[in-house]
């Protein structure tokens, strides 16, 4: 399943996992909306994959709360403007 991402629960939080051939586990957040991806080893078990996202949940909430104080602007097609 190289590629493809699945949405997992974790704590209430729906998470974006990927597994790829990578050494260590990633966790990143998206805007607009505080998307949770994670990239994870293709050997790493589920069990241990869920206590490292639990163990960075203060962090994810952190960012999510931080990306949903800032205002989006849409990029402006310059083409458009002229």
């Amino acid at each position: 399943m190289t590629g493809d991402a699945h949405p997992i629960e974790v704590e209430g939080i729906v998470v974006h996992l990927v597994r790829k051939p990578v050494k260590g586990l990633r966790i990143s957040i998206h805007p607009p909306h505080g998307q949770v991806r994670v990239s994870a080893p293709l050997r790493m078990n589920e069990a241990l994959l869920r206590r490292a996202i639990s163990g960075k949940l203060p962090w994810i909430r952190r960012k999510q709360a931080a990306l949903a104080r800032r205002q989006f602007v849409p990029p402006v097609d310059e083409a458009w403007g002229r």
